[in-house]
């Protein structure tokens, strides 16, 4: 009996499984489809060496170290300049840090200040912050010439982008217009009383800066009287 299973795997092993023909057209038949479709290779390809396999590994090895710093450095970055943004808030003209004040901590509350409604009150806090800072360096002798003429200077520009914002929220919001202008007028009366007071008591050298200041509030009294 198993002599005979033996006797049929035999035979089976050396049975042609298929027809000789049929292999040898199949076989024609793909060398016909393999030459009317040849493979396409893209020739623009750059081409890929052992040392640009090596070259890419090697980048990829030092760079490591550098993706994992990333994190650390940005935090740095983010407590350095939060530290000196903290630092710049109390500086005067004359100050290393009050450039930063005004491009870099009133700029980026001006960025976060959403509606001409906000904006404009905005506004006229920082005219506010530029006369109490023109009122701190007026009695200090240290103060040079330079640093109260740019106190001035910034003074007038940020009553004009007071103005120019309330300009434009009249036409968007007339009674929103009018509460901020009867702020911006509350801030610039209390403010040259205040300097006109320290006019009366400061030193000559005081006086003339002050004096400016004061008739700079007087002729925006005026505009916005006149609105």
């Amino acid at each position: 009996m198993e002599r005979d299973i033996f006797k049929k795997l035999e035979a089976i092993k050396n049975r042609r499984i298929a027809d000789p023909r049929w292999i040898e057209k199949t076989r024609q038949l793909l060398l016909s489809h393999i030459k009317a479709n040849p493979i396409q290779t893209i020739t623009n390809a750059p081409r890929v060496t052992s040392r640009t396999t090596a070259w890419y590994l090697g980048l990829g090895y030092l760079l490591r170290p550098m993706a994992r710093m990333v994190p650390a450095v940005l935090a740095i970055i983010l407590m350095i300049t939060g530290s000196v943004s903290f630092a710049a808030r109390s500086a005067i003209p004359g100050d290393i840090l009050y450039h930063w004040k005004l491009n870099v901590n009133e700029e980026f509350k001006s960025a976060l200040t959403l509606g001409t409604i906000s904006q404009a009150n905005f506004e006229v806090e920082l005219v506010q912050e530029r006369l109490s800072e023109i009122a701190q360096i007026s009695l200090d002798p240290t103060v040079t010439p330079s640093a109260k003429d740019r106190a001035q200077i910034e003074l007038e520009s940020q009553v004009l982008k007071a103005e120019n914002v309330i300009s434009q929220l009249e036409f968007e919001n007339p009674e929103a217009a009018l509460e901020t202008t009867v702020k911006f007028h509350s801030v610039l009366n209390a403010n040259q009383k205040i300097l006109a007071h320290l006019e009366a008591v400061s030193e000559i050298d005081g006086k003339e800066q002050l004096q400016t200041t004061v008739k700079t509030i007087h002729d925006t009294q005026l505009k916005v009287e006149n609105k």
